[in-house]
């Protein structure tokens, strides 16, 4: 899947954001910046394994609070 912003998201990550309806509503509304974080997160190396990962990601992405617009 390629978000709205160009974002290349892992087949993976796009099924287990369909499961969810607004978490993955939640995700394409996230900016370029904060949708890649969930892509690299998803990817990184750690104690939890990509499975486990996936299984969190739709809570995390409902939960997301928005970072401030850097100033231009």
């Amino acid at each position: 899947m390629i978000t709205t912003t160009g974002i290349a998201v892992p087949e993976d990550m796009a099924a287990a954001l369909a499961v969810d309806p607004d978490a993955l509503s939640t995700f394409q509304s996230l900016r370029a910046d904060d949708q890649r974080a969930y892509v690299n997160w998803l990817a990184k190396p750690g104690s939890s394994s990509r499975k486990e990962r996936l299984a969190e990601l739709a809570g995390h992405v409902r939960n997301h609070k928005h970072r401030a617009t850097p100033a231009e």
